[in-house]
C-alpha cells in the first residue's frame, strides 16, 4: 500500500485517500506524509460504527518531522503484529512515557533507519524509557536493578515488571527489524533485509521469537533429572521471578536474627505459637531483597553432608539429619493439607539431600516441584522460608551478589534446620513444652556454626518461654513423644508439692525457668512447681493416675479425658486473627460490648455454617 501511494506522489497526486482497517497502515500513512511532502493524507479507517476518517497529514503536522519519522519505530517497539507488547503496558501508557522523555525521539529516529547494528548508548536510552513506562517516579537506569526494586520495595506481581535486560535486548532487535529494516523502507519496491536470525527471531523454517540469550535453567542445571520438576516453570524462564516482601523480610541487609516465640492470650496464660516461630529480621536501610529470574530446580548432590550449603561442623549434621527424617516422616504421613504447609516440608527434605524422584519411598502425592511465587505476608514466616530455600536451591543458575549469596545461604540453612521444623510443629499443644526446650539447646549448640544468630535467637526465646513455666510444662505428660521414664519424673515432681488452694493470676515470670537452663539440657522435671496444679484444679479430675507407672495411664478415664483436652487446645494464632479481623470490622457498629459479642458470635456461626458457600449448606438452613 505504502509503494502505490508512492507511485500516486511521483504521479503528481497531492490528496490521497488510504482505505485499512490496520492500525500499522494508519503509523505508517502518518510517518510517509512527512517522508513524501504529501499535502493531504486521509485514511479511511475501521468498519461499521467505528469507522472513521484520519487525517494523517494534521497528526504529522502536529507531531513534527523527528517524531513522524519515529512513529513507526515506537509502534514496533511498543507492540505490533510482529514484535510482542509489553505485559500490562498498553500504548496510551507508552506514550504518556514518551510525552515526558523527550530522549526517545533520536533513539527511535536512530533505529528507523534500519542501522546494522545496535550501540550501547541508543540501547541505553531504549532501557531507560522502559523502566519509566513501569515507574514513572524511578531514579535507575539499570532495568535489573528496576526489576528488583518493583519486587522488593513495591510489592509488584510478577505480571507488572519490565523483562530483565539479556530479553529486552531482544525485544529492541525484533523492533529494529520491523520498524527499521522493513518499515523504513516502506517506499521501496524491493527491500535488502537481513536475516531475521541476526535480529531477535531464531529456526529459520518457522521463525519464532527468541526470548533471551540468558541460558534456560533447564539447561544449565546439567543434572536436573527429578520427575515432575519443570511443570510450573513459565515459557519464557528468563520472566520468572521469585516475589519477596521486604518490608518484613529484609534478608540481604541482616543485621540479626531474632527467633520470636509468642504471644500469649489468657487461657491458663496459654500463647499462641504461630507468629510464634515468624522469623523476625533486623536490617540497616537501605531494604533491599535477592531477585531470582527463574523458578525451576536443580538436583541436590547426594552427600548433603558435605555440601557447602551445609558445611562438616558436627551439629549441622546432626541438625540436618534430625531435620529431614522429621520432614520425610511427614511426607510419608501426608500430615499437612495446607498447601504452603507441604510445600515447606517438601523444600525441607529436599533442600537437605532427599530423593524426590517417584522410585523414592517418599512418594509425594502430586510430585515435587518448584511452585510459581504467590501471595507474600508480611507478617508471616512461612512464605519468606519457602521463598530462601528456593533461591538457594536455584542459586547455581541465577546470579547473586556474594554478599547476598552468603546470607541467603546462611539463611536458608537456618530455616531448614531449625525454624521450619519447630514452625510446622508449633500446632501440637502437648508437644509444646518439649519442642522450645528443644529448639533452645538446638540454638545453643549451633552458637558454633553462626554466633550472632545463634544468639540473637536465644535472647529473643528468653523472653518466651511460655511452655517451660510451671503451669504449661505440665502438658508433657500427654505427650506421645516424651519418654515414660521422663514423664515418671515429671509425675513424681508434681506429686511431691501440695496442691494450692488459690493460684493469683499474673503474668509467668520467665526469670526462674532462664536459670534452669544450664549448659546442658535437663529434664522437664525441674519446671514442675506448686503452680503446676493448676491444669488439674481447672478440670476437677482424678490425679491418681500420676502415682501409676506411665505405661499404664492410658488406661485411665481421667488421663484420657485430660488428655483429649489438652490435645484439643489451640496454641496457634489461625483463628485469635480471624476474631481480631471481626472485632476491627464491626467494633463501630455500636458502643454496646455486649452487642458486639452477640454480632461476632453469630458471625463465627454463620461460618460455620456456610463454610463452603454450597446449595446444600443453604438448604440445611432453611
Amino acid at each position: 500500500m505504502m509503494i502505490h501511494l508512492a507511485d500516486a506522489v511521483r504521479d503528481g497526486f497531492q490528496k490521497i485517500l488510504l482505505r485499512t482497517v490496520d492500525t500499522d497502515i494508519v503509523v505508517l500513512a502518518v510517518a510517509a506524509t512527512t517522508k513524501l511532502k504529501i499535502q493531504e493524507l486521509w485514511v479511511a479507517f475501521g468498519t461499521g460504527q467505528h469507522f472513521r476518517y484520519i487525517p494523517a497529514h494534521e497528526i504529522a503536522a502536529f507531531l513534527g518531522p523527528d517524531k513522524s519519522q519515529a512513529l513507526p519505530m515506537f509502534h514496533a517497539y511498543t507492540g505490533c503484529d510482529t514484535v510482542w507488547s509489553f505485559n500490562t503496558r498498553g500504548k496510551k501508557t507508552a506514550w504518556d512515557t514518551w510525552k515526558v522523555f523527550d530522549e526517545l525521539t533520536p533513539a527511535l529516529v536512530h533505529f528507523s533507519t534500519g542501522t546494522a547494528d545496535i550501540s550501547d548508548d541508543v540501547v541505553a536510552v531504549l532501557e531507560r524509557f522502559t523502566i519509566l513506562l513501569y515507574d514513572r517516579t524511578s531514579n535507575l537506569v539499570n532495568i535489573d536493578e528496576a526489576r528488583q526494586a518493583l519486587f522488593t520495595k513495591k510489592g509488584r506481581a510478577m505480571e507488572a515488571i519490565p523483562p530483565t535486560r539479556g530479553a529486552l535486548v531482544q525485544q529492541i532487535k525484533r523492533a529494529v527489524y520491523t520498524g527499521g529494516h522493513c518499515w523504513g523502507n516502506m517506499l521501496k519496491v524491493v527491500m535488502d533485509l537481513p536475516s531475521p536470525g541476526d535480529w531477535g527471531w531464531i529456526d529459520p523454517h518457522n521463525w519464532k521469537p527468541l526470548w533471551s540469550m540468558l541460558p534456560e535453567a533447564s539447561t544449565s542445571s546439567r543434572e536436573l533429572i527429578c520427575y515432575n520438576v519443570i511443570q510450573v516453570c513459565l515459557a519464557e524462564v528468563t520472566e520468572a521471578a521469585a516475589v519477596v516482601d521486604s518490608d518484613q523480610y529484609d534478608i540481604i541487609n541482616m543485621a540479626c536474627v531474632a527467633c520470636h516465640v509468642g504471644i500469649f492470650l489468657d487461657i491458663l496464660d496459654r500463647p499462641l505459637r504461630t507468629v510464634i516461630d515468624d522469623l523476625h529480621v533486623s536490617a540497616a536501610p537501605p531494604r533491599q531483597f535477592p531477585d531470582p529470574n527463574v523458578l525451576v530446580r536443580w538436583e541436590w548432590p547426594a552427600d548433603f553432608t558435605s555440601s557447602p550449603h551445609i558445611g562438616t561442623y558436627s551439629i549441622t549434621t546432626t541438625l540436618a539429619l534430625a531435620s529431614k527424617e522429621w520432614a520425610r516422616a511427614q511426607l510419608e504421613a501426608n500430615t499437612f493439607e495446607r498447601e504452603d504447609y507441604r510445600e515447606l516440608t517438601e523444600s525441607i527434605y529436599f533442600y537437605l539431600g532427599g530423593d524426590v524422584s517417584p522410585y523414592e519411598a517418599v512418594q509425594i502425592p502430586l510430585g515435587f516441584r518448584m511452585r510459581r511465587p504467590g501471595a507474600m505476608h508480611s507478617a508471616r514466616f512461612m512464605a519468606s522460608s519457602i521463598y530462601l530455600l528456593t533461591m538457594q536451591l536455584l542459586s547455581s543458575i541465577w546470579a547473586m551478589k556474594a554478599r547476598e549469596q552468603t546470607v541467603v545461604e546462611k539463611m536458608a540453612q537456618i530455616v531448614a534446620l531449625l525454624y521450619g521444623p519447630y514452625y510446622l510443629k508449633s500446632r501440637l499443644s502437648t508437644s509444646a513444652p518439649r519442642h522450645d526446650l528443644e529448639f533452645y539447646y538446638s540454638l545453643l549448640a549451633y552458637i558454633s556454626v553462626e554466633p550472632a544468630a545463634a544468639r540473637k535467637g536465644l535472647d529473643s526465646v528468653r523472653r518466651h518461654m511460655w511452655y517451660l513455666v510451671p503451669e504449661q510444662v505440665i502438658l508433657c505428660l500427654f505427650d506421645d513423644m516424651v519418654s515414660d521414664k521422663e514423664k515418671k519424673k515429671v509425675a513424681a515432681a508434681l506429686v511431691a508439692l501440695p496442691a494450692p488452694r488459690y493460684f493469683a493470676p499474673g503474668k509467668p515470670n520467665f526469670q526462674p525457668v532462664i536459670r534452669l537452663l544450664t549448659d546442658t539440657r535437663p529434664s522437664l522435671a525441674v519446671f514442675v512447681t506448686e503452680r503446676s496444679w493448676l491444669l488439674f484444679k481447672l478440670f476437677h479430675l482424678d490425679t491418681a493416675w500420676l502415682l501409676t507407672e506411665p505405661a499404664t495411664w492410658p488406661l485411665s478415664p481421667a488421663y484420657q479425658e485430660l488428655r483429649d483436652l489438652t490435645r484439643d487446645m489451640k496454641v496457634v494464632n489461625d483463628s485469635a486473627e480471624r476474631v481480631v479481623k471481626d472485632v476491627q470490622e464491626y467494633a463501630n457498629m455500636t458502643r454496646d460490648a455486649g452487642h458486639i459479642d452477640d454480632v461476632i458470635l453469630v458471625r463465627i456461626d454463620h461460618r460455620c455454617r456456610l463454610c463452603h458457600l454450597r446449595k446444600a449448606d443453604l438448604n440445611d438452613i432453611i
